[in-house]
């Protein structure tokens, strides 16, 4: 059932959000909420509320919170971290607790008005622009850009080597710990919805989570998906989010990650010609 949010925050919320009426916000489990109150599924262009189903994702086993987390992700290799390709981009993992304690990771589902990757589930981000000095200032910019979120409400925690992307891009994880969750102002113009999921989802063995076995120019890596409610994550954004969640909880997968003799498609850079491991190895 749908938990009223009686608080001035989540009127205040409800009217940033009125000018967005394309934008939904769902399932946002809201921090400045008291008790067990949570914004189950919010649409802006009638301003009603309708229940979504829980997930039994919304349970994972990890009990472990923010600080926890945040402390064991603050010991990974700091970077900057080379490129693996020549073409830069940064994405933010913003992680936040919510009032059951549970690590969670806010993500988009891009607009289908956009010329790529339309409709699908990312992290905010985006290329790096020649005044970004580095990837944190690209993803909190992005971030900025995609869903008003402030960089001084983000604190960064860590960096992730860049993954490459299926457009050879190199791809730099940036994450982050939401410190003051404020009224998020989507643009509309790129984002078509906003929701969370928890962080230890992406390391649970459940039906929600299906995987495809593919070849990318001879090279053999797995696709994993999963499904949370309306929403589809998958392909590169799953794959960082397994790596965040593997290295924030200090544990492996309970699935089977990767193809039997194969190696992370994460651990490939483009040199401008071809594809390489990063070791040098040959494909």
């Amino acid at each position: 059932m749908l938990a009223k949010l009686s608080t001035h925050r989540f009127l205040a919320h409800c009217r940033a959000l009125h000018a967005f009426t394309s934008i939904e916000v769902v399932r946002l489990h809201a921090p400045w909420s008291r008790g067990r109150s949570e914004l189950s599924l919010f649409r802006t262009v009638d301003m009603t509320t309708r229940s979504a189903t829980r997930s039994a994702l919304d349970t994972p086993s990890s009990a472990e919170g923010i600080d926890h987390v945040s402390d064991r992700l603050s010991r990974l290799a700091a970077g900057p971290f080379p490129p693996v390709a020549p073409k830069a981009a940064a994405v933010l993992v913003p992680l936040f607790e919510d009032t059951d304690g549970v690590v969670r990771v806010l993500l988009t589902q891009r607009s289908a008005n956009l010329s790529s990757h339309k409709g699908e589930v990312c992290l905010p981000g985006g290329k790096r622009d020649p005044e970004d000095a580095d990837d944190v200032q690209c993803a909190l910019r992005e971030a900025e850009e995609e869903l008003g979120l402030e960089p001084s409400s983000v604190q960064v925690i860590a960096q992730l080597p860049p993954f490459i992307s299926k457009h050879k891009l190199s791809v730099t994880p940036v994450i982050g710990k939401i410190k003051t969750m404020k009224a998020l102002t989507p643009n509309p113009s790129e984002v078509n919805a906003v929701f969370d999921m928890p962080l230890a989802a992406f390391l649970e063995d459940v039906p929600s989570h299906t995987y495809k076995d593919a070849e990318w120019q001879g090279i053999k890596y797995r696709l994993h998906y999963f499904e949370y409610n309306q929403f589809l994550v998958w392909g590169l954004t799953a794959a960082i989010l397994i790596q965040v969640a593997q290295d924030a909880f200090g544990k492996s997968t309970d699935f089977l990650e990767l193809t039997p003799g194969s190696r992370p498609y994460h651990q490939l850079f483009f040199n401008g010609e071809r594809l390489l491991w990063r070791d040098n190895q040959p494909l």
